[in-house]
């Protein structure tokens, strides 16, 4: 399923913008490099489920990463292990 995104502008239209003077400057110039944004849900995991999309329309776009991505996480397991990570609880991570 595809999420919406949203054009830049649209959170300058939102009421709490207009509130920080310094946060309608930083929109400003985000507008100015990205075409748009994507709302995620605020819940304490917003970064990483911000990050997780973000790279998986790159790997959508490049097989090549993709790859490399994959054989990259089928070898963390030994490294986690290597650090100290109880390689029972990271097992389910490499399924």
């Amino acid at each position: 399923t595809d999420v919406q995104k949203f054009p830049s502008y649209l959170l300058k239209e939102q009421s709490y913008s207009t509130s920080a003077g310094h946060f309608v400057a930083q929109l400003e110039k985000l507008s100015s490099t990205y075409e748009g944004i994507r709302v995620v849900k605020g819940d304490g995991s917003c970064f990483y489920r911000s990050l997780l999309y973000r790279l998986a329309e790159l790997l959508k776009s490049n097989e090549a990463e993709r790859v490399r991505l994959l054989e990259y996480v089928k070898g963390s397991l030994k490294t986690l292990t290597n650090l100290g990570y109880d390689e029972f609880t990271m097992e389910g991570f490499q399924e």
